[in-house]
């Protein structure tokens, strides 16, 4: 999945509905977590915790904060977290192409 956005916005969401990859459809995140994890440029490991919209639908948001947009591109895993623990990892990244402000 390709998404653009501009560097140091505040107001950009990532919107995403998280489906089962053989079936597509969406998964039930009932009692999960779920987190976006990216490195920024200096090679930092980032997670950020998503906000689950509607579990049952399996909708999930993260809106981007000050300085976390970085030029000239992002690529960014999703990782759910069940209610014992266990992680699954998305098996494909999004890839987010972040231009530079004028």
């Amino acid at each position: 999945m390709i998404y653009d956005a501009v560097e140091n916005d505040t107001a950009t969401v990532l919107s995403l509905t998280l489906r089962d990859k053989d079936n597509l459809t969406a998964l039930n995140l009932t009692g999960c977590s779920v987190n976006a994890i990216w490195r920024d440029k200096s090679g930092t490991l980032i997670t950020a915790p998503m906000t689950i919209k509607s579990a049952t639908a399996g909708t999930v948001e993260y809106k981007f904060t000050a300085g976390q947009l970085q030029a000239p591109c992002m690529t960014i895993e999703i990782v759910i977290t069940d209610a014992l623990g266990a992680n699954v990892t998305s098996l494909k990244t999004i890839d987010l192409k972040v231009r530079s402000r004028l």
